[in-house]
């Protein structure tokens, strides 16, 4: 019987030892010794998590509670080790790790003597301590001893108690990786083109090492950018998505949330605009001036105004105006052309055509014959300065004749003795007229 009792004792203790094994997770390559001796806080310490709390709960030294209360550790984090805590190690060199990760540095523990005089003394409850480093602490060749380590709500390092003597360990946390994706924005650039940009943070040990766009067509892409710019081929809303890949204690962890993600809405193309000069009509008012129609066409567009540019018989630009209407006294070949400006969302733009280009004649001024007043005489001037003159007709421009004798033939030489009978006649007649007239004076 005694053998069985012995056996189911080993077989107790091999048990036991495998499942300390198992929930240490990778820490049996520290110490686990116990130490039997009058500065461990629980005398032998608590290798299991169900030794440690059958030992704290028969408080033989009755200052545990005390003790791993000022520590900040409650009665059931102190019974329930094995899932309130994680298994790690306390370093010598002060850090405190779970799985090979830093978790606190700076370590400390207390004990119940001043076994070196590096130890600070310090007082909990009633009763001293003696506080000093693993430095100082260990055993020589002693680098860590296994711990349970106890966090708090925000997974933040709180206190750890050593396996070996139950000495609790105060240490200073290290800070939680922090990484979130906090912003995607999208700048539009044209109806389908967006440009997006990435916001995320990364500190305490997380590196951001990529950003995953996904924009919500089907396609994605991953860069090291914080920006990255994306055409959508169609007319629809879409939900574009950011991933930010952080890399945080040599895993790699992908995060997002509702702030990286935002709708893009890409709207029906507008109607395609047209612009047209179809036509330039010329119409001759007088000989030196003209009139200008233009017909022209402007569909989902603003017309804004023609313009005509006059060039002469060599090409040459002589003239632009904004009117319809043109004079010009020169005589020669001309061409005009319209230009007619529209705007386009906002743009403006200038169309012509060879229909909006035609030739026009400025033609010499008339002539016409007038009776010049001051002279008498019939003088050939422009047409637009005859009302400066007197018409061909007038009596300003009419003369009396002159007879002339006849030099042959019958009738011209009767017609000449009539002419020279009437002439003597005349002469006579005055003759006699101043005769009368001497006497008339001489009686007097």
């Amino acid at each position: 019987m005694k053998r069985f009792y012995a056996s189911l004792a080993a077989l107790t203790l091999v048990v036991a030892s495998i499942l300390m094994l198992n929930f240490m997770n990778g820490t049996s390559n520290a110490a686990l010794p116990r130490d039997c001796d009058n500065n461990s806080i629980i005398y032998c310490g608590g290798i299991t998590p169900s030794e440690l709390a059958s030992r704290y709960n028969a408080n033989k030294t009755g200052d545990l509670k005390t003790i791993y209360h000022s520590y900040g550790l409650s009665d059931y984090e102190m019974t329930h080790a094995g899932t309130s805590a994680k298994m790690g190690e306390v370093h010598r060199d002060g850090r405190v790790t779970v799985n090979g990760e830093t978790v606190a540095t700076g370590a400390t523990s207390i004990g119940r003597q001043q076994l070196y005089a590096n130890r600070t003394k310090v007082k909990i409850g009633n009763k001293y301590y003696y506080e000093g480093s693993p430095e100082y602490s260990y055993a020589k060749g002693v680098e860590s001893i296994v711990a349970y380590v106890f966090f708090d709500n925000d997974g933040n390092f709180k206190a750890a108690v050593m396996t070996s003597c139950g000495n609790p360990v105060h240490a200073h946390p290290k800070p939680k990786p922090v990484y979130a994706c906090t912003a995607l924005t999208a700048d539009k650039i044209s109806r389908t083109e967006r440009k997006f940009t990435a916001k995320a943070t990364a500190k305490n040990g997380a590196t951001i090492v990529s950003y995953t766009y996904d924009f919500g067509d089907g396609k994605t892409v991953t860069t090291a950018s914080t920006t990255q710019s994306h055409t959508y081929d169609m007319a629809k809303d879409y939900t574009a998505k950011l991933t930010v890949n952080v890399k945080v204690n040599g895993q790699m962890k992908a995060v997002t949330g509702p702030a990286c993600q935002t709708v893009i809405t890409v709207s029906t193309p507008p109607p395609t605009p047209e612009y047209l000069c179809n036509a330039l009509t010329v119409d001759k008012i007088d000989r030196t001036h003209f009139k200008f129609t233009t017909d022209y066409t402007v569909t989902h567009a603003t017309f804004k105004s023609i313009e005509y540019v006059i060039r002469d018989a060599s090409g040459n630009e002589i003239a632009r105006i904004s009117g319809d209407t043109y004079a010009q006294d020169k005589p020669g070949d001309y061409s005009v052309q319209a230009y007619v400006t529209v705007d386009v969302n906002g743009t403006e733009k200038t169309v012509t055509s060879d229909s909006c280009k035609q030739p026009f004649t400025v033609t010499p001024p008339n002539k016409v014959q007038v009776c010049d007043q001051s002279t008498g005489k019939i003088i050939t001037v422009e047409e637009k300065d005859q009302g400066k003159y007197k018409p061909v007709g007038d009596v300003a421009c009419q003369h009396i004749p002159v007879a002339e004798l006849p030099h042959t033939g019958p009738a011209e030489i009767i017609g000449s003795t009539l002419g020279l009978g009437s002439l003597i006649a005349a002469v006579g007649y005055y003759v006699a007229s101043r005769r009368g007239l001497l006497a008339e004076l001489l009686g007097r």
